[in-house]
């Protein structure tokens, strides 16, 4: 809802933009804006684990993208796998261990599961695990369970055997892609709105003025 609501500001703007500093600013503002949780949910959720369950074999260049309509709440349970992200509200403090008492305090878990004992997540070495524990629905995750965002986290840092790339790798290929997919996005709303100033304004855009 988030991103097609960012789409509807983009397409609203770019009637006029080719001739209008201020909206062509609006539409890369509007454009960044979307692309942060679009780019962050291949780092910061177990989508990537789950397809590489069903497919060890998959590099970070073949892993397909989300198909971000099939994405919905109702599709999380306890005995399903499924995505999920991890909680946030823990990032500031210390140790794992610190951050479990903190959220059970809080009751913030999917109801039906629990979180892995930090014991039992240190033990946490291989490939086969990390995947198997990441896609766990019988378990939520704190923030840093999932956090592929460089190749010095826990997730982050897992390699796979097969493909000789990290978690962090296959992160970030699929946010560049991803990123590649939403700028044709970008570009096919420009034109249906834009109408003749189409090219016009994508050059502007590109240009960034």
């Amino acid at each position: 809802a988030f991103i097609e609501d960012c789409y509807a500001k983009i397409s609203k703007d770019a009637t006029t933009a080719s001739s209008d500093l201020a909206k062509r600013q609006n539409i890369l503002k509007t454009f960044g804006a979307l692309l942060h949780p679009i780019q962050d949910f291949y780092s910061h959720s177990n989508y990537l684990e789950l397809a590489l369950k069903s497919n060890s074999a998959f590099t970070p260049d073949d892993l397909p993208l989300v198909d971000w309509k099939q994405l919905t709440n109702s599709n999380v349970s306890a005995t399903v796998a499924s995505v999920r992200t991890g909680f946030f509200s823990v990032l500031e403090l210390s140790s794992r261990k610190q951050a479990l008492a903190k959220v059970k305090s809080d009751n913030l878990l999917i109801a039906g599961t629990d979180y892995l004992n930090d014991d039992d997540y240190n033990k946490l070495a291989t490939f086969d695990q990390r995947i198997a524990f990441a896609t766990n629905p019988q378990l939520s995750f704190l923030h840093n369970d999932l956090n592929k965002d460089n190749a010095k986290t826990d997730e982050g840092k897992t390699p796979s055997m097969l493909a000789g790339k990290s978690l962090y790798d296959y992160a970030r290929s699929l946010a560049i892609r991803e990123t590649q997919r939403q700028w044709q996005q970008l570009e096919t709303t420009v034109r249906s709105a834009a109408g003749d100033n189409a090219d016009k304004l994508i050059d502007q855009l590109k240009e960034g003025n």
